[in-house]
């Protein structure tokens, strides 16, 4: 217990580190500026936006369930993604995810197949968003960016379509030491295989939920009247979304916004915009429906 409050408070002060270190570049006149002039209402669109990013990513979700009718429904994936955001908040993102599937099993007791699905999950959404950078990339021309994106493609195509790659053994050792219980490799790995056509559609839903929340990332530059590309914000937001998940920041606070700087700068966007952006995207994506999911967390009377 000491050891995970060490690491939280490493973690903490590694993100207020990198953020105290990113706004020595920040104008805050231009900050404040920015925000008295955003256009209000296409932020409120922004919003409105997340509860239908979260129900495609929730249907995904029980569709990988119920590959053999577990009977679990939209409304309970929704919740587990929910608390997922919640957990993510104040643990690392490999963490987090375990102890989102360690909440999914104790509220419909599946085990081994709570967990695979959740993994499953995770590896098809990371193969999307990879798929759209590499997509949009070639678009732009961009082909550095390309490159990158496509060894990563094939990386995760085999991660997520050939599990017998995955260390199921290893995975079954940290998901011990984690929450204390034993699982069975078998039932893992048989839990993880499904029809190629189900994988196809979940890959199929990832990219649009993925497309979804990049044009509310898009909105939201426009609302700051931060001018960026459509299709350069396809490019970049996989990378940004994947710097979220760095393990060693308070859920990606400070990683994130370096790289948003970074590529953004790449266009002549200022610091200040940048850090707006990524800042407000983090709020409303992760901080917002997170609260929401720990205050369902801590109300569950079937896992507390």
């Amino acid at each position: 217990m000491v050891g995970m409050r060490i690491k939280d408070i490493i973690r903490i002060l590694l993100s207020l580190g990198t953020l105290l270190f990113i706004f020595s570049f920040i104008d805050i006149s231009l900050l404040a500026k920015t925000v008295y002039m955003m256009n209000k209402p296409l932020l409120l669109l922004v919003i409105s936006i997340l509860p239908f990013s979260i129900l495609i990513r929730s249907y995904r979700l029980k569709l990988i369930l119920n590959k053999e009718e577990s009977g679990i429904t939209v409304r309970d994936t929704y919740r587990l993604n929910l608390v997922g955001l919640g957990l993510n908040i104040f643990m690392p993102a490999s963490s987090g995810d375990i102890a989102k599937a360690y909440y999914g099993y104790k509220r419909h007791n599946i085990k081994e197949t709570m967990l695979s699905s959740v993994i499953v999950d995770k590896l098809v959404a990371i193969f999307a968003i990879l798929v759209i950078g590499l997509l949009s990339s070639l678009v732009l021309s961009l082909y550095s960016f390309s490159f990158i994106f496509l060894l990563l493609v094939a990386v995760f195509y085999f991660l997520t379509f050939h599990p017998s790659l995955i260390p199921w053994g290893l995975l079954n050792r940290i998901v011990k030491l984690a929450v204390k219980r034993n699982l069975s490799t078998d039932k893992l790995i048989h839990a993880y295989k499904m029809p190629p056509q189900i994988k196809l559609h979940i890959f199929a839903l990832s990219l649009l939920g993925w497309f979804v929340t990049y044009v509310q990332f898009y909105l939201l530059c426009i609302s700051f009247s931060v001018n960026v590309p459509f299709f350069y914000v396809l490019v970049t937001a996989p990378l940004i979304t994947l710097a979220r998940l760095f393990p060693l920041t308070f859920i990606g606070l400070g990683s994130q916004e370096a790289v948003v700087i970074y590529l953004f700068s790449l266009i002549n966007i200022t610091p200040t915009l940048s850090a707006l952006v990524s800042l407000s995207f983090t709020t409303i994506n992760l901080v917002m429906p997170g609260l929401l999911g720990m205050f369902l967390f801590a109300s569950d009377r079937k896992v507390i």
